[in-house]
């Protein structure tokens, strides 16, 4: 065989394989897939792990917990296609990254006008008693409510204190 049309590098490379054995082409194979196929499995799992990480599903239960809301409310959003549920082993499936971004995308369509305070278990949590107490006087005034003037001027002084959070 003519090598003239290799590089100097793949020429000496043809001498190595020209010279192995069967028995050593073998195993130099036989290494060689087995390193590809070890660095392989690695990134396989890298990206099973990060798309893990990207979907999490949860179920019902979970779900009615973390947007505050109840099944029934889940079943008609279902119906009109808002969410949708992946049905795994006999267990209705959410993933709740992608419910939470077409909340915050789309709220008027979930909530018919209402304002729901959709937020992780942990946005809950840093939520102060005074931002709850002004989101319920908020609420009444919204739904026409009677407050008292102790309410009415706490939530003007709410709103002084704290406009960006309007």
């Amino acid at each position: 065989m003519d090598y003239s049309r290799f590089t100097n590098g793949e020429q000496r490379y043809f001498s190595y394989l020209k010279d192995l054995t069967v028995e050593q082409f073998q195993g130099l194979l036989n290494n060689s897939l087995k390193s590809f196929l070890k660095e392989m499995k690695t990134e396989i799992e890298i990206e099973a792990s990060q798309k893990a990480e990207e979907s999490k599903l949860v179920d019902m239960k979970k779900l009615m917990e973390v947007l505050q809301i109840t099944k029934p409310t889940i079943y008609k959003w279902m119906r009109l296609e808002l969410i949708n549920s992946h049905k795994i082993g006999g267990k209705r499936l959410f993933d709740l990254p992608v419910i939470l971004a077409d909340i915050k995308k789309n709220n008027y369509k979930f909530g018919r006008g209402r304002d729901y305070l959709y937020k992780t278990t942990g946005e809950r949590n840093q939520q102060t008693k005074e931002d709850r107490r002004f989101y319920n006087i908020n609420w009444k005034i919204m739904a026409k409510k009677p407050i008292t003037s102790e309410e009415e001027r706490f939530h003007k002084e709410y709103q002084e204190r704290h406009p960006s959070r309007l």
